[in-house]
């Protein structure tokens, strides 16, 4: 079996977890359970049709009817019918019942091995804070004789220009290592021990650290390391926070207007606004589900990361809402999205479902966990909000890509009764080196979108279906689409 953070030998292959279970398997064995789960159910009632049928028809009434020899064969087979019948219920049964066990023993064994590595890597990340002042002491000569380098090279025409080249070629080089599995399993590790790095900077015992980070009382955790940063580096004007304005934009892609509701996972990513380089562009989309005599209905798209500038972006959807998203804070991305939903019409009794890809899924998980509005659903792609806990009061599916490192850095994933679907891109297929996260480019997401539409599990079929139900009975649907830009001085 493959896991989430393993090579799998199929590309196409879905890892699903979640859903009120620590069973983890591909779509293909949870699909083989249930059809051996059906043909238990199926045999079993067959064996009782045969069983009354053999009731009604005895040997004894056969004899009293003078039968003929035929008849008593009949009900020789009919006997041997039936107890071939529960062998095979039994047989069924008992495989269905190891494909679940083996799911659910290969789900506790992931789950105490993420367990171990991050108790491991917050420990590691205490005793590195602890020592990061004796080794910066130590290579201060080294530091010291960089910062001249540095200065040199910066002083010399083109200088600068040929160190940020160089280190584009080296990510260049070196993005099929990046984009490995177990690289972004690392980083994973690496952003949920931030917190312990943190705690043994500022000498605090690793005792205390321990029992108040993740791994104990979870007091402090990815969202105050967040916090952390934004605060060092508000007095240099970074990760500033402004207000925020919206503007209604012509809608683009799938229609703007008609009869067709959102329906099933692919359809839901190719509604969110994109491409995100694009100035100028929508960021949000509602579509407004309407219905004969009940409340409109709504559903809210939203795109991704749209600049990674840390000071002076136009926009909301840059690299400071980002980080203001997993500290949990207030991020302009996601105040620009409530002012769209209330252009809208969106009320906290409206039934909505929220749908995010990227940055989008970050802000969508937010606002779904909130409790500030009626959420119905909840779809994100390749999203960093992994430590934003959500209740098991809505359908949710989390898709993720095991070698696009955008989702590690939200941490490990706060949302057990979620149905989480993972899937490794480039396994066994030649590498993409044309974009900066290839395993995060939505094309790759929408091809698993498609997959999860096709797939088996009935966690899956089922989530997707109770998500689907807020359209139910639509009359028609417009949208409405707005660009985010934020408001300074």
């Amino acid at each position: 079996m493959n896991g989430p953070g393993s090579t799998m030998g199929d590309d196409a292959a879905l890892v699903i977890s979640g859903s009120g279970t620590v069973a983890v398997a591909t779509d293909e064995l949870f699909g083989l359970a249930q059809s051996l789960e059906r043909l238990a159910d199926d045999t079993r009632q067959s064996h009782l049709t045969l069983t009354m049928i053999d009731v009604s028809v005895s040997p004894a009434a056969l004899r009293l009817a003078d039968a003929p020899i035929s008849a008593f064969d009949a009900e020789d087979q009919l006997a041997l019918a039936r107890a071939l019948l529960l062998d095979s219920h039994d047989r069924a049964a008992a495989l269905a019942g190891g494909l679940r066990a083996s799911a659910l023993a290969y789900g506790e064994t992931e789950r105490e091995r993420e367990q171990l590595a991050q108790q491991l890597a917050a420990r590691l990340g205490t005793l590195a804070g602890g020592l990061t002042p004796v080794l910066v002491l130590a290579a201060l000569p080294a530091l010291l004789f960089g910062g001249e380098l540095l200065a040199v090279v910066a002083l010399v025409p083109g200088g600068m220009e040929g160190l940020r080249r160089a280190a584009s070629d080296w990510l260049t080089a070196h993005r099929r290592e990046l984009s490995d599995p177990a690289t972004v399993e690392l980083i994973r590790l690496l952003v949920m021990s931030t917190d312990d790095y943190f705690g043994g900077l500022v000498q605090i015992p690793p005792e205390i650290v321990a029992a108040l980070g993740d791994e104990g009382a979870g007091v402090f955790g990815v969202n105050t390391a967040a916090a952390a940063i934004i605060l060092g580096a508000a007095p240099f004007g970074l990760l500033r926070e402004t207000d925020v304005a919206i503007t209604p934009v012509p809608t683009a892609g799938v229609p703007a207007t008609g009869t067709v509701p959102p329906r099933g996972i692919a359809d839901r990513l190719d509604r969110i606004p994109g491409p995100e380089s694009e100035d100028g562009a929508a960021r949000v989309r509602i579509d407004t589900i309407h219905l004969d005599g009940e409340p409109d209905r709504f559903e809210v798209f939203i795109a991704g990361t749209a600049s990674w500038d840390v000071a002076g972006s136009e926009t909301p959807f840059d690299q400071t809402s980002n980080l203001h998203g997993v500290g949990q804070l207030d991020p302009g991305s996601r105040r620009a999205v409530e002012k769209a939903m209330a252009e809208s019409g969106v009320t906290r009794s409206s039934e909505v479902v929220f749908t995010g890809y990227s940055q989008g899924g970050l802000i969508a998980r937010a606002l779904a966990a909130s409790g500030d509005y009626n959420t119905k659903g909840l779809v994100t792609f390749g999203g960093p909000g992994g430590q934003i806990e959500l209740p098991g009061s809505f359908p949710a599916v989390i898709v993720e890509h095991t070698d696009d490192l955008v989702p590690a850095l939200g941490g490990t994933n706060l949302a057990p009764d979620a149905v989480t679907v993972r899937r490794e891109i480039y396994g066994d297929r030649p590498f993409d080196n044309d974009f900066a996260v290839p395993a995060h480019e939505r094309g790759n997401y929408r091809e698993t979108a498609v997959l999860i539409d096709g797939a088996e599990s009935d966690a899956v079929r089922r989530a997707v279906r109770d998500i689907d139900r807020v359209s139910e009975g639509t009359t028609s649907v417009t949208s409405a689409s707005y660009l985010a830009t934020r408001v300074t001085g």
